[in-house]
């Protein structure tokens, strides 16, 4: 009799989990699995920004040269008291977090003003910024987040956001997949955008630790990314300027 009610349970237990993992409409992928299993706190890591991509040519998004003739190293720095001067980090909520608007010391080439055609408008002009944040996101086919650490197969469904101050303005240089929450859009929408991939480079404890970003050459509109301003009070919406290339590669190491 125990060893009828054991066995009963033990089906049980194995026909509820099948349940919970096939439900219909919802794969049970690696890649969905793993959005849900987020960081529980932010993880530091080192951002190399490079200047040229794998055949030599300049990109867009470029270094400052710090420390390094074609690239250059970000990793985080404390300054006193509570203060971090530079944030590069993998968030608690699984994006890539590069942050330097709160020193002098350390930019980004930016070029904000590629437009894709004339009859976009004018734009900041090409140059050294003390960057707000650039960062990136990766989302699976339901649109949830993947966090960078469980992305051991990759993605190609990546964003890449830059934001920038020019003249007291706030710009976002922003390509990704889907639409920008809390947007002023031309009737019908902002135009859709070309997206990132992140390759996964190295693998430990079934977790990635070294990541490339480049944009997605496989995707429709290579390299276009959506300029937006902002120039309100908090709840104000971003503002759609125009389309604008971003090219860029990306390195991150953790440790």
């Amino acid at each position: 009799m125990n060893r009828q009610r054991f066995l009963l349970g033990a089906l049980l237990a194995a026909f509820t989990l099948s349940s919970l993992v096939m439900q219909p409409g919802h794969a049970a992928t690696t890649q969905q699995v793993a959005a849900a299993q987020k960081p529980s706190s932010s993880i530091n890591v080192t951002t190399a920004v490079y200047d040229t991509d794998v055949t030599g040519g300049q990109l867009l998004l470029r270094s400052d040269d710090y420390n390094n003739t074609g690239q250059a190293s970000y990793t985080t720095v404390s300054g006193k008291g509570a203060t971090v001067l530079v944030s590069s980090t993998i968030t608690a909520d699984g994006q890539w977090l590069l942050a330097l608007n709160d020193q002098s010391g350390r930019t980004l080439w930016i070029t904000p003003n590629q437009a894709i055609d004339s009859s976009q408008p004018a734009a900041p002009p090409a140059g050294y910024y003390v960057i707000q944040k650039v960062y990136s996101v990766c989302r699976d086919q339901n649109e949830n987040v993947v966090p960078y650490p469980n992305l051991v197969n990759g993605s190609g469904n990546c964003s890449l956001a830059v934001n920038f101050e020019y003249a007291g303005i706030l710009y976002k240089l922003l390509m990704r997949p889907g639409a920008l929450d809390g947007t002023l859009c031309p009737s019908g929408g902002c135009p859709a955008t070309g997206v990132a991939t992140v390759n996964c480079n190295a693998v430990s404890n079934n977790k990635c630790v070294n990541w490339t970003i480049t944009p997605n050459a496989a995707a429709p509109l290579i390299g276009v990314s959506n300029l937006y301003s902002y120039t309100g009070p908090r709840g104000t919406p971003w503002v759609f300027i125009g389309q604008y290339y971003n090219s860029f590669r990306i390195g991150l190491t953790n440790p």
